[in-house]
């Protein structure tokens, strides 16, 4: 999502009276679109999927949009503002609530059971596409956040490699050695501290605070919980332990990432990252949970959808669009081709089928999910619309501190003050 989005989206109710036909019936076959975000693997996969679900249904026709992540949502936001949505659309659990309240999703009630099938998908998972008792996706699979490693790199550095309940000061003593010994990063940044918040959700949350408060206006941690996380990647920055912050503006796809280049030992990613990252880089990653608190009065961690698979209300063929999402969550033979790409699948009875077929990036992620599940605490609402503005102040004030023109104070500051205008 840009920083235009919310401008088009004024807009947007107003073109939403437009006939236009996204779903066109020619030759007696129908065709239908369906966007998505995603690394080359991702792509490669879908369109298999695609692929195989034209050859068992020859009388629809599905025409694919996919590109990353920082280019998807410029080009959605561009096609509503021309009311030209496709009929599917992959949604992130970030950005459900904008989509919802301009009204651009559609209503999937009526499509479960009838079309979509969820007797094998937890309740819980499905809730979290409800809004005002209406369901607008599907998840596309079961998530959460992980750090990648090269263990062979912790051989080379004469390291131990850590254990799952390693803590803050042990991480930073570790990536310190790592960087000594090796004379690469030991990973470009503070886990999934530039250009992302999750990193910072995910110590606020180990001390009991939340991105947001109750009421959604106002951010929900305190200073000193910035300050701190904020340090240890400034001071590990300062060091050369980490990277600077020019190297970080390059270092922003799975196949530019300096683990990928071997220049660094470990990188922050989302968990079905690792078949695409491990790709990359043309070796086996292991995955290791973000370090613990010494004070934690909670796990940080939460599991969450990794995406989702919602209905644009452009859509002229609906139950056709419905029908393929029931077959991305269902059908063996397309989730042997996504194999975890989108996160463990949400289906019961697909999951205990693909276990013995998996490859090994994807039984190390099965098996960390299966691990955060028990070590995990309740993911927070969706965050307010104007979530995708709050990450570009703290993108903003996060690379002023790493140029040294404001210290992490100051840049709390500054963060409050802007977001408490945006939130309002």
């Amino acid at each position: 999502m840009s920083r235009k989005v919310l401008l088009y989206f004024l807009i947007i109710l107003l073109l939403l009276i437009v006939k236009t036909e996204v779903a066109v019936v020619s030759n007696n076959n129908i065709t239908i679109s369906i966007s998505w975000w995603g690394s080359q693997v991702r792509h490669n996969k879908t369109l298999a999927v695609i692929e195989l679900f034209e050859r068992k249904n020859p009388d629809i026709k599905i025409q694919p949009v996919y590109t990353g992540w920082r280019e998807y949502w410029d080009r959605i936001a561009a096609y509503a503002v021309g009311g030209n949505l496709p009929d599917i659309m992959q949604q992130d659990y970030k950005y459900f609530n904008s989509y919802v309240d301009y009204n651009i999703l559609r209503d999937m009630d009526d499509y479960i059971d009838s079309i979509i099938k969820v007797a094998e998908v937890d309740e819980a998972l499905l809730e979290s596409a409800r809004f005002d008792g209406k369901l607008y996706g599907i998840p596309a699979g079961l998530n959460t956040y992980t750090i990648l490693y090269d263990p062979k790199k912790f051989a080379e550095a004469g390291l131990t490699e850590p254990s799952y309940d390693w803590t803050w000061n042990e991480y930073k003593e570790i990536c310190r050695k790592l960087h000594e010994r090796l004379g690469i990063y030991a990973a470009t940044s503070l886990p999934m501290a530039t250009r992302n918040i999750t990193g910072l959700e995910h110590y606020v949350r180990q001390h009991g605070q939340s991105l947001f408060d109750m009421s959604a206006h106002k951010l929900g941690f305190t200073e000193d919980l910035f300050v701190d996380f904020y340090k240890m990647d400034l001071e590990l920055s300062r060091e050369g332990v980490f990277a600077p912050g020019e190297l970080r503006l390059e270092n922003h796809t799975i196949e530019n990432d300096l683990i990928v280049k071997d220049a660094a030992v470990m990188a922050a990613y989302w968990t079905n990252q690792i078949v695409a990252i491990s790709k990359a880089a043309g070796k086996p990653l292991k995955m290791l949970p973000f370090p613990q608190a010494k004070d934690e009065t909670r796990s940080g961690y939460y599991l969450k959808p990794s995406m989702y698979w919602t209905i644009t209300k452009n859509s002229k063929h609906p139950e056709i669009a419905a029908r393929f999402i029931n077959f991305l969550i269902n059908d063996l033979e397309a989730n042997k081709l996504l194999n975890g790409d989108r996160g463990v699948p949400i289906s019961f009875d697909i999951r205990q089928k693909l276990q013995p077929m998996l490859d090994d990036p994807e039984r190390k992620m099965f098996n960390f999910i299966k691990y955060i599940s028990n070590n995990s605490s309740i993911i927070e609402p969706p965050p307010p619309a104007q979530y995708d503005q709050v990450i570009e102040i703290l993108e903003e004030v996060h690379y002023k501190i790493l140029e040294g023109s404001q210290t992490p104070s100051e840049a709390y500051q500054e963060l409050r003050m802007r977001t408490d205008r945006v939130l309002k």
